[in-house]
């Protein structure tokens, strides 16, 4: 489940997501979003396929996909946790809720290799209640000078809102299907996705604007994500030049607490693995 430190990558930087998208006009064309290939195309079979997106994440998979020197992460630091990295306590405000776990399955662009990852997401308010926010490198990803993330596209995704990787086995081996214990509210298919103008045209860090859009359905639930966890306000045309609090799942452990900002002025918190 979401913990205070690991809340911190979410949040924040869905929020700055949502601004940095405002602050251009819907009229110019480089500030529409770009919509990636559909992951579950609408249509017959539907169903079907969304249930066999969702069946593919079984245990193992997640294990090999999401630990990433996890038990690492739960170590406190030298010193022990402050106010901003310590775990964030179970069931405790909207973002226990809300602040969840994308898995992903990648296929090489160039070779056809596939892969596997993990990034954190936000269920967000929004007219279809079915929204979830997270960052453009979780969906596509463009490096030409080769330094180590390759030319990748996903290809399956999932979104487990308040993940608990408490009893997720250590031993990727599993091929269960997640329970109530770790997917508490269920696990959720990601069927459409969105990036924005720039990172669809340098998704590498360098010029595109990291944010990105998701849509997402449940073949076992016919309420919409947004009614079961709610959902975070997400505000536009804010000010800059504001610290903030991100909140997430962290994937290395130099990120389980503090660690230089990487784009200032927004400052940077750590994040925590929920388990």
């Amino acid at each position: 489940m979401p913990s205070r430190r690991a809340l911190t990558t979410v949040i924040g930087l869905l929020a700055l997501v949502a601004a940095l998208l405002a602050t251009a006009s819907p009229a110019r064309a480089d500030a529409a979003p770009f919509e990636l290939r559909p992951l579950v195309p609408a249509g017959a079979g539907y169903q079907d396929r969304l249930r066999a997106e969702v069946a593919y994440w079984t245990l193992g998979k997640m294990a090999d996909a999401g630990l990433n020197n996890e038990d690492a992460d739960a170590t406190p630091p030298p010193g022990g946790w402050d106010d901003l990295s310590k775990p964030w306590p179970r069931g405790q405000g909207l973002v226990s809720r809300t602040a969840g776990k994308l898995f992903m399955e990648y296929t090489d662009v160039d070779t056809g290799a596939v892969s596997t990852s993990s990034c954190s997401g936000n269920v967000v308010t929004s007219a279809n209640r079915s929204v979830v926010l997270t960052a453009a490198h979780c969906l596509r990803v463009h490096t030409p000078l080769d330094i180590g993330f390759g030319n990748v596209v996903a290809t399956n995704m999932v979104f487990v809102p308040a993940f608990d990787g408490t009893n997720l086995p250590r031993d990727p081996s599993g091929t269960r299907v997640p329970g109530r214990d770790i997917a508490p509210y269920g696990v959720w298919g990601v069927t459409r996705q969105w990036i924005t103008h720039t990172w669809s045209q340098s998704a590498d860090w360098l010029l595109g604007r990291d944010m990105a859009a998701v849509l997402v359905d449940n073949p076992d639930d016919p309420r919409p994500v947004g009614e079961v966890t709610g959902g975070q306000e997400v505000a536009f045309n804010q000010p800059q030049n504001r610290a903030a609090r991100i909140f997430g799942y962290p994937t290395i452990n130099e990120r389980n607490y503090y660690r230089p900002a990487m784009c200032p002025p927004l400052s940077s918190g750590p994040s925590t693995a929920g388990a």
